[in-house]
């Protein structure tokens, strides 16, 4: 993932989506695995998965490995009950991500710069927003 083009992940998640899953595969934490799953190979960041951070977990951070003029990455995956309600949903994760405080955990470690996203689910479609 580099910079915020939300529309070319949207099209990389979906894709991978409509090879894999059935559309019966539609909980909150089964789109959490399948994202952390497909960044897992990507070698430029760590993938770190439910860490705690401020006052919860975000579901993925994508942290780089030295600190110093790079960007942590934070995702926050969301399901919605319909197409309609993906918007909603994807904003609900950007407000968790800055309620939650996920930063700061990262922020004592050194690092001080983030991109946050918001994943929204509805079986096989998504929705990225970012922040």
């Amino acid at each position: 993932v580099r910079g915020k083009d939300c529309a070319t992940i949207e099209e990389a998640l979906s894709d991978a989506l409509m090879e894999t899953i059935s559309f019966y595969d539609y909980k909150e934490d089964y789109y959490h695995g399948f994202v952390a799953g497909m960044l897992g190979g990507m070698g430029t960041h760590l993938v770190k998965s439910n860490r705690e951070s401020g006052m919860g977990r975000p579901d993925i951070a994508l942290v780089p490995r030295r600190i110093r003029g790079t960007t942590v990455i934070l995702i926050e995956c969301k399901t919605a009950d319909s197409v309609g309600g993906l918007e909603a949903a994807a904003d609900e994760a950007l407000a968790q991500i800055d309620r939650k405080r996920y930063e700061e955990g990262w922020r004592a470690e050194g690092y001080q710069n983030f991109i946050h996203y918001g994943f929204a689910f509805y079986k096989k479609d998504v929705l990225v927003k970012t922040a």
